[in-house]
C-alpha cells in the first residue's frame, strides 16, 4: 500500500506540529506539505499531488468548508478531513454539505484521527463511501505552503 501523500492546512504552526507528531509513525501517511491559508491549500492540491487534506475550518482568508467544497469539486478529489476546535452538530454537517470525507474535534485529534483517515483510505481505495456514517472533526488553522522537513 502506497503512502496517501498529505497536505495540512491551518493558520497555527504549534497545531500542525502536533498533527505531524501525531501521524508520524504511520506508515500510510507521507506529510507533503503546509499552507496557512486557505487559498493556499486550494493551489496546492495538485502540484503536490495530495491524497490526503487535513484542514481547519477556520482560516484567514476563506473558510475550511470553502477549501473543502473547491477541492471536492474537482475530478479525482482527494479525501478531505475536516478539523475544528469547536464539535457541534452545525459544524459537522456543514462539513458533510462542504463534501468533506470527515470531521475530527481538535480535542479529539489524538485518539479519532488516525482510525477515521484509515477508515476513509481504505473506502476510497474501494470506491465506497458511507454516507450514513458520522463525520468526525478536528481543526486546523491555515498555513503557508511548505516541505516537510523530515520523516
Amino acid at each position: 500500500m502506497s503512502r496517501a501523500r498529505t497536505l495540512l492546512v491551518a493558520v497555527n504552526d504549534d497545531f500542525l506540529d502536533s498533527v505531524v507528531a501525531w501521524v508520524a509513525d504511520d506508515a500510510r501517511i507521507e506529510i507533503v506539505g503546509r499552507a496557512h491559508t486557505g487559498s493556499e491549500g486550494v493551489a496546492s492540491v495538485e502540484s503536490l499531488r495530495a491524497d490526503l487534506i487535513l484542514v481547519d475550518v477556520t482560516l484567514p482568508d476563506i473558510s475550511g468548508f470553502e477549501v473543502a467544497r473547491r477541492v471536492k469539486a474537482r475530478p479525482g478529489a482527494p479525501v478531505v478531513v475536516m478539523l475544528s476546535f469547536h464539535d457541534s452538530r452545525a459544524a459537522r454537517l456543514e462539513a458533510w454539505a462542504a463534501g468533506a470525507d470527515g470531521f475530527v474535534p481538535q480535542s479529539e485529534t489524538a485518539v479519532r484521527l488516525l482510525p477515521l483517515v484509515g477508515d476513509l483510505l481504505r473506502q476510497r481505495n474501494v470506491g465506497v463511501r458511507d454516507k450514513d456514517s458520522t463525520i468526525p472533526t478536528m481543526r486546523v488553522p491555515p498555513a503557508k505552503v511548505s516541505e516537510r522537513d523530515g520523516g
